[in-house]
């Protein structure tokens, strides 16, 4: 046999082992297989018994806390892109913080701390007297002064605080230039308030016919006047000696029980000027009318005034609008503005008597001498810093 004969051979005795050992790995294969399948027919092999581990439980406020920062972050104004230039910051006041943060930062954006609030510098009154500091500043006055608020600086007759409008927080007129004043109603003052009675009493009623009736009424000095209804009549008034047009508009019979019967006490009800007045029979109205005695502080003139009279102070003219019970409602005819006069203060008093040197008051004449000397209510005018009249004197 030759040698590629023997190759061959060899080859083919090869192969045949080869596929026989593959034939029974695969039949190994099988065995083992039906083998794992048998074992799991009755079900899975019980499983050991086995114990949860103890945990600890989790600290979670630190959690929360982030928590709720998120949910409510903190807000700052907004900011000003200012270019080259860096925002005002400040520290914050928690001394364990004091962290740069915003001027105008409300809390701490680091601590949480409530920052306090911002005063506004126009308004900051280091004296407590009305005017603000920087007011005073710019006249020259003392901030943390309140005397000066009621001294005159440009000797005017005006207190530098009635120079001052507390209102709108800005000077009326410069406290520094006696040229310059403020309106001089500030300097107008309440002595007294009166009430006239009426000029005329109903006195009584006739009867002309079935359906007419004459009514009698009659001044305060007993002069009489008939009138029908709905009939004028013209009165002198004994006071003013005006003229003054009266008109019957109603009447109504009354009668009140007494111990010693009825008594007619009907109502007479007639007009002037839109005004209706109710006049009872036989009664005087004792309170129609209200006059106001007034000073002026700066020359202490003296002015009695009624509703709708007019006076004159230093070139400005003002009418009055109301006399109330301790005030009097006054308008400046030019500029329309009510102002209200108040009665006099102690102060005010004092220096009418001449016990504070003023050089604007002067000396007072006769007759506005016993224009104060006359009784006056015991009120004051509430000025700031000022105490009011508790009681005042019987010789004013």
């Amino acid at each position: 046999m030759s040698a590629a004969g023997k190759l061959d051979g060899l080859k083919q005795a090869y192969d045949r082992l080869f596929l026989l050992v593959a034939l029974i790995l695969l039949l190994l294969s099988c065995g083992w297989l039906l083998t794992r399948l048998a074992s799991h027919a009755g079900g899975p092999p019980p499983m050991a018994a086995q114990t949860e581990p103890t945990l600890e439980p989790l600290e979670v406020t630190a959690l929360a806390e982030r928590i709720e920062r998120l949910a409510a972050p903190v807000t700052t104004p907004v900011r000003t892109q200012q270019l080259l230039t860096s925002e005002l910051r400040v520290a914050c006041i928690n001394p364990e913080c004091a962290k740069p943060i915003l001027f105008h930062a409300k809390q701490c954006p680091f601590c949480q701390t409530e920052q306090p609030e911002i005063r506004d510098i126009d308004t900051i009154d280091s004296s407590g007297d009305g005017i603000p500091d920087v007011m005073k500043i710019k006249h020259g006055l003392d901030p943390y002064s309140s005397q000066d608020a009621f001294e005159d600086l440009d000797s005017d007759g005006f207190l530098n605080i009635e120079e001052f409008c507390l209102e709108t927080r800005q000077w009326l007129s410069d406290p520094t230039d006696p040229a310059s004043f403020p309106p001089p109603i500030v300097k107008l003052r309440l002595a007294r308030i009166m009430s006239e009675p009426f000029t005329l009493r109903f006195k009584g009623v006739q009867r002309i016919g079935e359906d007419e009736r004459l009514f009698q009424l009659n001044l305060l000095s007993d002069q009489s006047y008939f009138a029908r209804m709905d009939q004028s009549i013209t009165v002198t008034n004994p006071r003013t000696q005006a003229q003054e047009v009266y008109t019957i508009k109603a009447y109504e019979f009354l009668e009140q029980e007494t111990p010693r019967g009825k008594r007619d006490v009907s109502v007479l009800t007639i007009s002037r000027d839109g005004r209706d007045i109710r006049l009872v029979k036989d009664r005087p109205l004792t309170e129609y009318e209200r006059s106001a005695r007034l000073v002026f502080l700066i020359d202490r003139r003296p002015f009695t005034v009624r509703v709708n009279d007019e006076i004159e102070l230093m070139e400005h003219r003002y009418k009055v609008v109301d006399i109330r019970a301790d005030s009097v409602l006054v308008r400046d005819v030019d500029s329309g503005v009510d102002s209200l006069v108040t009665r006099l203060s102690e102060a005010d008093l004092r220096q009418l008597r001449g016990e504070t040197e003023d050089p604007a008051m002067g000396m007072m004449s006769p007759e506005e001498a016993e224009m104060m000397e006359r009784p006056m209510a015991p009120r004051g005018r509430p000025v700031p810093l000022r105490r009011p009249v508790e009681d005042v004197p019987p010789e004013w």
